[in-house]
């Protein structure tokens, strides 16, 4: 009973108090441990797992200790526990979708940093206290943009913060006036080394619009817009064809790719 809804038995042989404790303690605990390691993404490698683990091992204990008599409830107590277990469940999966969230990529835009088939962590607690910042990989709704694809989520590169005055001129990035080499990851795709193809102009008349067709073409992003780009410009549709993203539109920071296992060291962050 206790794999379904955490502290049950306790409470229904008559404890009420620990299996109130119990459920709450270690569904927040799994919580905080799943969010401390998505926060911490590829920062501090392995380490970043031990508040998970922690969590789990808290989790194991209750069940070892759930193993008791538990009084008949009858049909109607059967009634009540499900409902109370469906109920529960689903506001921790609610609350947790609200802190952090998984996501498998079905696209190349991202390419090589993220590639198609990896799975990733997203953390969405920090941006209800900040803004995003220039190099950080989000993920975003595509409401109210002119996209081939309304309605759905991307994962992009932040290349422009608003005020920015952005325009491209293969293979570099132009933001102000001046060729964007910081973070590093834009010096990176600027170079056009391989695996990376530099940063690229959209083709005028391409699906979606193009925004940024020709040298001379220039985005200013207004108060809370953004720019946003794939790493592998080739294979993106991003700002350079429907142009500034809206801050509201920003759900969450990529931290880390936990799948496959071979992709789970590839690093995520601005270098």
């Amino acid at each position: 009973m206790a794999l379904f809804l955490a502290g049950s038995a306790h409470f229904l042989t008559g404890r009420r108090m620990a299996g109130l404790a119990w459920h709450f303690g270690t569904l927040a605990a799994l919580q905080f441990g799943v969010l401390v390691a998505v926060m911490a993404g590829d920062a501090t490698g392995g380490l970043a797992i031990l508040p998970f683990l922690a969590a789990l091992a808290l989790w194991c204990v209750m069940l070892t200790q759930s193993y008791r008599p538990v009084p008949r409830i009858g049909a109607l107590g059967w009634v009540v526990v499900i409902v109370a277990g469906v109920g529960l469940n689903r506001f921790w999966a609610w609350n947790f979708s609200n802190l952090a969230q998984t996501y498998r990529i079905s696209s190349a835009s991202m390419a090589p940093t993220i590639v198609d088939g990896d799975w990733i962590f997203v953390e969405k607690l920090s941006l209800m206290f900040g803004d995003p910042e220039r190099g950080e990989i989000v993920v975003f709704r595509t409401d109210g943009i002119p996209t081939p694809t309304p309605g759905t989520e991307f994962v992009m590169r932040i290349a422009g913060l608003p005020g920015d005055r952005i325009r491209i001129q293969p293979p570099n990035l132009i933001v102000n006036g001046q060729v964007l080499t910081t973070p590093p990851v834009f010096k990176k795709i600027a170079s056009s080394e391989p695996p990376f193809n530099g940063f690229q102009l959209v083709s005028p008349g391409i699906p979606g619009g193009a925004v940024l067709s020709r040298p001379t073409d220039e985005i200013v992003l207004g108060p809370d817009e953004y720019f946003v780009l794939g790493d592998n410009t080739p294979r993106s549709r991003d700002s350079r064809c429907w142009g500034p993203l809206p801050r509201q539109n920003i759900t969450g920071r990529v931290k880390a790719i936990f799948w496959p296992p071979s992709r789970a060291d590839q690093p995520v962050n601005k270098e």
